[in-house]
């Protein structure tokens, strides 16, 4: 699934914002945009969805989660490393 262009808007404000409070940006907007469509792409990857799944441990939000409902997990465990 693509992102939308409202969805790579979005992500591109919050990504330079976020950037833009640790200090200067050394990118262009298209390259930022390229980053933000290539992660996606990544998450996307079967394989990768898989090894996510897999490496959940054993239990009902492994077993009864949806798919939108882990990669939000995921979201929030990565966002929190930065935080």
């Amino acid at each position: 699934m693509a992102l939308t262009s409202n969805q790579i808007l979005f992500a591109y404000s919050q990504f330079t914002k976020a950037l833009l409070e640790s200090g200067s940006v050394d990118f262009t907007k298209p390259e930022i945009k390229q980053a933000i469509e290539d992660a996606e792409a990544w998450a996307e990857t079967p394989a990768v969805k898989s090894d996510f799944n897999s490496n959940l441990t054993a239990g009902n939000f492994k077993t009864n989660a949806t798919a939108d409902q882990k990669r939000l997990a995921l979201i929030f465990a990565l966002l929190a490393i930065i935080n």
